[in-house]
């Protein structure tokens, strides 16, 4: 048996009777089988429990790349860690709950999941996970992270004009953005006197989860460069203080929705607006999609229902046509949105 924290007292606003006691418990956290997206969205339910559950010890175990992140949305708790997920073995407590995805400890799944996130909104799939209730509560939202300007990257600081930042790269060709479909983007951005800031990196994003590639039709001339440049916080900063981040549903677009005031032209294929928009109390976000009317297949993860012979990391049908019709006459659907950020900024 593990060793119990010390008793405290808590009063009826935990749905406690006045002066329970309740001894502290430890209890593990798993981040894994997902990309940054997923874990940026599940730390909203890690917070939540934070918050509500004090008498908890938190582990929380996640990529290594973001544990500085991660460390930041928890700072506060004192009863809360995180480690890297690649060290859990030195630092997990026997004998206690394993929550998350999948916990393989000996070979031997743990704690096996039928709820994923295709088909469901990141956070209430990780209500499920780690609170154990469905949907997530309403104040189970995303943490609000807030980095000074000085924090920026010199080449972002050096900047004479106002930026927007446009991720590049993509580890599924379902939701691949190419220089068809971008650059005429940039080119209106540029028109703008806005600067585009490219972010992405090749390396490692989540448990199992590698971006491909950038693509290379996309002129990146245009802009400031900083694809595999930046590490997560560095990128999180960036997108804070820019006039908007704009791209079509990726990691990156998650991260920025944690950030203070940070503005997100948020686009969707596969999935649908009510299964991956950000949800926050801060900030602004204006969504960009096709409408059923013009595409039927549009939102295929989140509509098509037990079809296990195709995984949405590809077009069912094989033209990706709700890419081209997203960005179709030189992305006209996007300036709409632009604009309204920009008499914001």
């Amino acid at each position: 048996m593990p060793k119990l924290l010390p008793e405290r007292e808590y009063g009826e606003a935990l749905s406690l009777r006045e002066n329970s006691l309740i001894p502290g418990w430890p209890i593990n956290f798993i981040f894994n089988k997902g990309g940054m997206g997923d874990f940026v969205n599940y730390s909203a339910a890690t917070l939540w429990i934070a918050k509500n559950s004090p008498w908890l010890q938190g582990k929380l175990f996640c990529p290594r790349y973001l544990v500085p992140l991660m460390k930041d949305v928890h700072q506060g708790f004192k009863n809360w860690q995180v480690f890297a997920s690649e060290d859990v073995a030195q630092h997990m407590t026997e004998g206690t709950s394993y929550l998350g995805p999948d916990v393989i400890i000996n070979g031997i799944n743990r704690t096996p999941q039928f709820l994923t996130c295709v088909g469901a909104h990141q956070i209430d799939v990780a209500a499920a996970y780690y609170i154990g209730t469905s949907p997530a509560p309403s104040d189970c939202l995303l943490p609000i992270l807030d980095y000074p300007r000085s924090r920026l990257l010199p080449k972002v600081k050096r900047l004479r004009v106002p930026y927007a930042v446009i991720p590049t790269g993509f580890s599924a060709e379902a939701r691949s953005v190419k220089g068809r479909h971008i650059n005429p983007i940039l080119k209106y951005l540029n028109a703008k006197g806005i600067m585009p800031v490219f972010l992405g990196k090749k390396d490692l994003l989540g448990d199992g989860v590698t971006i491909s590639r950038f693509p290379d039709d996309i002129d990146y001339s245009l802009g400031l460069d900083l694809r595999d440049e930046t590490a997560v916080k560095d990128a999180a900063c960036i997108m804070q203080h820019a006039a908007f981040t704009l791209g079509l549903d990726c990691g990156l677009l998650h991260l920025a929705a944690l950030m203070k005031d940070s503005k997100i032209i948020f686009a969707y294929n596969i999935t649908s607006v009510e299964h991956r928009a950000p949800r926050r109390n801060h900030g602004t976000t204006v969504h960009v999609t096709v409408p059923r009317e013009e595409l039927v297949c549009i939102g295929c993860q989140s509509n098509l229902k037990l079809y296990p012979v195709h995984k949405f990391t590809t077009c069912l049908y094989g033209d990706a046509a709700c890419i081209d019709l997203l960005f179709k006459n030189d992305g006209e659907r996007f300036r709409p949105a632009i604009d309204e950020m920009l008499e914001a900024h």
